[in-house]
């Protein structure tokens, strides 16, 4: 079973985790293996006794669950699991074959969350009150992480380290302790670390990421470290404001790769950034330097945390694999994002007609006597096999001999179906209409319309070459009356005589009495059958019945 840290991060909570990385760091757990997919652990606990753990992991949605039970008072998901856990993830070695790797890049894009490596935290006093903003790369990913730090300062004004806070909340309480500035930025910074971390840093992200960091940056207060040790020790270094500079993704070579390629930043100018922030707006670093990152137009839309975790997770490509992944991109459409490893051969189609599709369909709402129907239509079409439903683009995108074949729609074709249909009555779907993101639905005024509409215009639609489909709840497809009957049962004699009449009709070689069901009808729907809803009723209208066989039928 795979699970990483982002998984432990999303099951438990934060105390739970920073007391289980303590009890790992120190070297609690005795013993963790793996028996039918579970894993058992055995913690060390406060006491000296031993405490056992069986872990189970659930996969529902592309989220992994994970399940610990603990022999321990708590007994469910306790810091003696999160320890077993950590133990077990560090005795694990990374994935090295293909299929693990993609497997471990698909779970990475289903995170937006990441977990950082838990960094040992002196408990020394500060010797001033002046604070130091650092940046350093996480031990896991290589993102930037933003620390708050006590600056330890030489005589001649140099920074001879830096020691950790360990009570903000406290700090900012000491109002002597602070600047105004300060204590600005230690809230900003409180507010950062409401998201998923552990101990101690903090991912600089959204609007606030960014006012921190441009803050601290302007007042001369930010710096870059390369380690956990070098900020520790003061090896740091001034990070200076800088311009704001385009941007755009690409597939680059980096030493380490080998002939591998990756994707990453490239500045319009020239260079490439040495760090990218999922700040609003997106910051970089790049060479000492923090400064505002513009990003491509296609790209705006885009959630930049999202956006970050798509490169993060984007494989690196070696040269027999970058055909394939760019024959994926373009098939879907995904080349206006990002860029294509590699050229593909492209095929562009504009002599392909449109064929006009009709799904036909029908849904209820409500109950009982608040039952409410929403008959409605959609209109799509298909060029050569390749359908239009649910897409808005100009050209569908499709692979053929391994090219992309790019089949350009009949702009003109499509509204003159769209304009037929309007000709046959259809109009917009009602403000009611229950699926409202369906914003292509139609609709008839009425039922007398939607009747005359199948009696009449979908016999020429289909002759016309138009594809009609009919879904399971659609009420008008009609089954056809092949006869009527009448019988009269005549019983007594004299003044003592009656007779009883059935009235019904023959569908499919079947007899159906119409008096049981209109009597359904009018107790599920009585308003339809009021005096006023009858009068509005045109003497031509049909009434459609539907039969104990399911099927519906059209009576005048």
């Amino acid at each position: 079973m795979h699970f990483d840290h982002a998984d432990l991060t999303s099951n438990f909570d934060l105390g739970a985790l920073q007391r289980g990385q303590d009890y790992a760091r120190k070297g609690k757990v005795q013993a963790t293996y793996w028996e039918d997919g579970k894993l058992i652990g055995e913690v060390e606990g406060s006491g000296g006794e031993r405490y056992r753990q069986t872990i189970r992991f659930m996969s529902d949605r592309g989220e992994l669950g994970i399940r610990g039970s603990c022999s321990c008072p708590v007994s469910y998901n306790c810091k003696h699991v999160v320890a077993v856990l950590l133990t077990a993830l560090a005795a694990t070695p990374a994935p090295s074959s293909p299929q693990a790797i993609a497997a471990q890049s698909e779970r990475w894009l289903q995170q937006l969350s990441s977990f950082a490596a838990a960094v040992d935290a002196s408990s020394a006093d500060a010797a001033g009150p002046e604070l130091a903003w650092v940046l350093t790369p996480d031990p896991a990913t290589g993102a930037p992480r933003l620390h708050v730090r006590h600056a330890r300062r030489r005589k001649n004004g140099d920074l001879s380290g830096t020691l950790p806070v360990n009570d903000i909340h406290g700090l900012i309480g000491a109002s002597s302790a602070v600047t105004p500035s300060d204590e600005e930025w230690l809230r900003l910074f409180i507010a950062l670390r409401a998201n998923p971390l552990v101990v101690m840093g903090a991912v600089p992200a959204g609007r606030i990421g960014a006012r921190l960091l441009h803050g601290v940056c302007a007042a001369g207060r930010l710096y870059i470290a390369w380690t956990d040790d070098d900020m520790r020790r003061g090896r740091v270094y001034t990070v200076r404001p800088g311009p704001r500079r385009p941007a755009s993704l690409c597939w680059r070579s980096e030493q380490e790769l080998g002939d591998a390629v990756a994707l990453g930043w490239r500045f319009d100018d020239a260079g490439a950034p040495d760090a990218v922030l999922p700040t609003d707006p997106p910051c970089y670093l790049e060479d000492g330097v923090l400064g505002e990152l513009v990003l491509p137009p296609l790209l705006e839309k885009f959630p930049l945390a999202p956006l970050m975790n798509v490169l993060a997770g984007a494989p690196a490509l070696h040269p027999e694999q970058r055909a394939g992944m760019a024959l994926r991109l373009a098939e879907l459409g995904l080349d206006s994002v990002v860029p294509l490893p590699q050229a593909v051969d492209t095929r562009r189609r504009s002599d392909i007609a449109p064929i006009p599709c009709l799904l036909l369909d029908s849904i209820e709402t409500g109950w009982g006597r608040d039952e409410v129907w929403h008959d409605h239509a959609l209109l799509f079409f298909e060029y050569d096999g390749y359908s239009t439903e649910d897409l808005d683009e100009p050209v569908l995108r499709t692979m053929q001999d391994g090219a992309v074949v790019l089949i350009e729609r009949d702009a003109a074709a499509e509204a003159a179906a769209a304009n037929l249909m309007a000709e046959l009555g259809f109009l917009p779907r009602s403000a009611d209409f229950p699926l409202q993101e369906v914003s292509e639905a139609l609709r008839l005024p009425d039922q007398a319309a939607w009747v005359a509409f199948a009696r009449r215009d979908i016999p020429r639609l289909r002759a016309a070459g138009w594809q009609i489909e009919m879904g399971d709840d659609y009420r008008y497809d009609l089954a056809e009356v092949d006869d009527w009957y009448a019988e009269l049962d005549e019983e007594g004699e004299g003044g003592n005589a009656w007779f009883s009449l059935e009235l019904g009709i023959v569908v499919g070689g079947e007899r159906h009495a119409l008096l049981p069901l209109l009597v359904q009808m009018v107790r599920a729907a009585p308003g339809d059958f009021a005096a006023p809803a009858l009068a509005a009723r045109a003497e031509e209208d049909e009434l459609v019945v539907e039969l104990a066989s399911f099927e519906r039928v059209a009576l005048p």
